[in-house]
């Protein structure tokens, strides 16, 4: 009795091993930031926020930027206020403030980072003049 439930056993483990066997493994792989480029040069209506093909506004690339994404702005004035509230990383690509320049002229802020939602968030290299606030 114990031979036959022992190749029972071994039989349903063999079973076992072979389905296990042919599962596709997968591997998940971090994926890195998106990164979307700023120019004073770029264009919101015709530009797809590539290094080529830049997007002009810094607000413009926070709306569509996915949670996590670099913004990486080049050197130039921008007349905005920026506003966000998902993690992003708002970088000059010179890392230079006095050449990358957010002119807030008559609005209220330059850049606000809004809640909880916005943790983890940096802004780096830029400079903010001229906001009321």
């Amino acid at each position: 009795m114990h031979k036959k439930i022992a190749r029972v056993l071994f039989l349903s483990a063999l079973l076992l091993i072979s389905i296990v066997a042919a599962l596709p493994l997968t591997v998940a792989h971090a994926q890195p930031p998106a990164v979307i480029f700023v120019s004073t040069s770029g264009s919101d209506s015709s530009g797809t926020g590539s290094a080529t093909s830049p997007y002009a506004t810094i607000s413009h690339a926070v709306a569509v930027a996915p949670a996590g994404a670099e913004i990486l702005v080049m050197p130039g004035t921008y007349n905005e206020m920026v506003n966000f509230s998902k993690p992003l990383d708002v970088i000059s690509v010179s890392g230079e403030p006095t050449n990358t320049i957010i002119n807030a002229a008559g609005l209220a802020h330059g850049i606000e980072i809004l809640g909880a939602g916005a943790s983890g968030s940096g802004v780096e290299g830029l400079t903010v003049e001229n906001a009321n606030q």
